[in-house]
């Protein structure tokens, strides 16, 4: 499956792909780039993140949550197809 999420900086994305790794999960096709809100066109630390895993979102969501920065990571995943890099405040 092909997940996508936004993460406030490069540093929470890393911190992650080796959680990920250490809870027995491979992700294949990682793309990390630059976020920039539509809005303004102003580039910000935030990074939007595409990968495939086969890991469900439910376990991909406790791995971000063990980060100790992760929030915007966990509101903001979503499938591929779905996402929006809108962040959902009731996580």
């Amino acid at each position: 499956m092909e997940y996508a999420f936004r993460a406030e900086c490069l540093v929470d994305v890393l911190d992650w792909q080796v959680r990920m790794s250490a809870a027995g999960f491979q992700l294949t096709a990682v793309r990390i780039e630059t976020w920039s809100p539509e809005e303004d066109g102003q580039l910000c630390p935030d990074r939007a993140v595409r990968f495939s895993c086969s890991a469900t979102q439910e376990a991909i969501c406790d791995v971000m949550r063990s980060v100790e920065d992760g929030h915007v990571m966990l509101q903001t995943l979503a499938r591929a197809d779905h996402y929006t890099g809108e962040r959902d405040y009731s996580l």
